[in-house]
């Protein structure tokens, strides 16, 4: 099994962005303890104010993450893999549990369940960007090295989701595009499908996950 998505991220490396953020609060902080001692309210310049507002709303879950809240919980899931189109798939049965992660920003899915190699553990986080307005998702697991990432977007409904994401094909050692979708039946069934190609180019669904809320 193979999940989804990470995000463009924003066009500032991480290190500037907490440079920002620090030197802004250190700032409050001096003028707060200015102001206390002479018994004035603290002052804010208004690109100060500018800066602190556009972190709050990047920062600041909305809608999209409600949606993935849907999904805390315990799941049944019950699976099917196609190794090539038109062949007959082998199953396997799992133990899906997502769990909320810094107040709703992100959920946190651990995966345990069988495959025809063995054991299988997956685990993958996945969240929405409010800057670059996709949601954002990566997966690692126990058949392999490498960590998956795709990013994609929903309806308005918050239903069906279409991520895309970027793997390398292990036979071919090429880089490859990898599509999945996720289905909101209700609010405790949910269907993945993630789409794969051959070496030809030609795209096939080789695998299916159903979801059962418990």
């Amino acid at each position: 099994m193979t999940r989804n998505q990470i995000a463009r991220g924003s066009a500032r490396a991480p290190w500037v962005l907490a440079a920002v953020v620090l030197v802004a609060v250190t700032a409050m902080v001096t003028s707060r303890v200015v102001s206390d001692e002479k018994g004035e309210p603290p002052a804010m310049n208004e690109e100060m104010q500018k800066m602190m507002e556009a972190y709050a709303k990047a920062s600041t879950p909305g809608e999209h993450h409600k949606h993935l809240g849907k999904l805390v919980g315990t799941w049944s899931a019950k699976s099917k893999f196609w190794m090539e189109p038109g062949g007959e798939p082998t199953e396997g049965t799992a133990t899906a549990t997502w769990k909320p992660l810094f107040e709703g920003r992100y959920v946190m899915l651990n995966y345990k369940g069988d495959s025809p190699m063995g054991p299988f553990e997956g685990i993958g986080i996945t969240g929405y960007d409010n800057m670059t307005k996709k949601y954002v998702d990566v997966w690692i697991d126990s058949m392999s090295t490498a960590i998956m990432s795709s990013t994609g977007t929903c309806d308005a409904a918050g239903r069906v989701y279409n991520y895309i994401g970027d793997g390398i094909d292990p036979i071919t050692q090429q880089k490859k595009t990898i599509r999945s979708v996720v289905r909101m039946v209700s609010d405790t069934e949910m269907h993945f499908e993630m789409f794969d190609k051959t070496p030809e180019g030609k795209e096939f669904r080789n695998l299916e996950i159903i979801y059962s809320k418990k």
